[in-house]
């Protein structure tokens, strides 16, 4: 009796150990399945699939769900680049196609306004002379947006004084932002402030930067430039007006533009061919709202 008590807890003990070992087996399986579907996800356009040594048939179909899934996403994802850039590219002729004859009317019109006009005729012409200006505004930043968001585009980088780009950014705006009584207080260090960027594109980031400001604050604005390790921020931080909570959550989607029914001048770009563009520059642009219905924008730049 006890040898048979003995031989069942060895048995038992030996059916445990083999079932520990198979456990310890599926789940260091496991775990370089999960390392490999994330080196896969993080490398998604990558034609591979997830391998499990394994002969436990649940394993294997959850496997082949796993990897018809990945088939899925790439697919997905392959047409959805595949229009992005088709849609890029119509909005890159149309503006071209656009920025042409517009070019045309406003030199006919710049001639026209050397002649003699009345007064009333003179008004009638002003008009139609900023609604071309606006137009051409508008074509514009189409045009800049496919350039920006277009895998093709990669700006010319070099070594920059951004504090310098930035005061005369400032200095354009000041007599506009005058006008709106928009209080506007600044902290750029005389010396220089050198990253690395793109001027042209720095210009543009600025510059869509403060439009933004013109378009939502009422009250102040303060700008200040900053070291931060090895990296620069330039911080624009104004109040929002009456921009709610919802509707920043919105700022950086393109073509978003809030109070559509007001006839907006806007092409709700602004925002996000400065984030595109801070990217390319591999530096970021983000936004938070700040406490007492405040919102700031934090432009981040490499240091040179």
């Amino acid at each position: 009796m006890f040898y048979m008590a003995l031989g069942g807890m060895i048995l038992f003990l030996a059916v445990s150990a083999c079932l520990l070992v198979r456990l310890c087996l599926l789940k260091n399986a496991l775990g370089r399945t999960a390392d490999e579907l994330r080196e896969i996800r993080n490398e998604i356009e990558e034609n591979r699939i997830l391998k499990m040594d394994t002969s436990d048939r649940e394993l294997e179909r959850l496997l082949k769900e796993m990897n018809d899934t990945l088939y899925e996403i790439r697919r997905e994802k392959t047409d959805f680049d595949r229009r992005e850039k088709e849609f890029q590219r119509q909005i890159e002729d149309i503006s071209h196609d656009l920025r042409t004859p517009l070019t045309s009317i406003l030199g006919y019109l710049k001639l026209m306004n050397q002649s003699d006009m009345t007064r009333e005729e003179r008004d009638d012409f002003q008009i139609i002379q900023r609604k071309a200006e606006v137009l051409q505004r508008l074509i514009g930043q189409f045009y800049d947006f496919s350039r920006a968001v277009s895998s093709d585009y990669t700006p010319q980088m070099e070594t920059i004084d951004v504090a310098r780009i930035l005061r005369e950014a400032v200095l354009d705006s000041y007599g506009e932002l005058e006008r709106r009584h928009i209080a506007c207080t600044i902290e750029i260090p005389d010396s220089p402030m050198e990253v690395r960027g793109n001027s042209e594109a720095v210009e543009r980031v600025i510059s869509n930067l403060l439009q933004n400001v013109k378009r939502y604050g009422k009250e102040y604005l303060h700008i200040r430039a900053a070291r931060e390790g090895d990296k620069t921020v330039l911080f624009f931080e104004n109040d929002r007006g009456d921009l709610s909570e919802e509707e920043f959550t919105h700022l950086f989607d393109r073509f978003y533009v809030k109070d559509k029914a007001r006839g907006s001048q806007g092409t709700g770009l602004g925002l996000t061919i400065a984030k595109s563009l801070m990217e390319k520059m591999e530096g970021s642009l983000e936004g938070k709202l700040t406490d007492p219905a405040g919102i700031v924008f934090q432009a981040v730049f490499r240091n040179a």
